[in-house]
């Protein structure tokens, strides 16, 4: 189940938006399905949706787009515990 971009974006500004993100994680955790949210592009929003306790989540905050080779070495170079680091982007 994807979450998608515009309400993880203004999750933290937008009552309404936190609402269906945290509706859709509940959602997901009632039919036994994985909830992937994208478009975290910071740490904060990565805090918000882990709280929510949402499985995954995807955008620039993690890395940009990647050739299959350097993905890989991303990944394997991730948290030893499954999670990416969040990476600073400047302004």
């Amino acid at each position: 189940l994807k979450i998608d971009r515009y309400f993880v974006l203004t999750m933290d500004k937008d009552e309404g938006s936190a609402k269906i993100v945290k509706s859709v994680v509940n959602l997901g955790r009632d039919l036994s399905l994985e909830v992937v949210a994208e478009g975290v592009e910071n740490a904060g929003l990565a805090k918000l949706l882990l709280d929510a306790q949402c499985h995954y989540g995807q955008g620039f905050g993690y890395a940009q787009a990647l050739p299959a080779q350097e993905a890989e070495v991303y990944l394997n170079e991730s948290l030893a515990d499954g999670t990416a680091p969040i990476k600073a982007r400047s302004a």
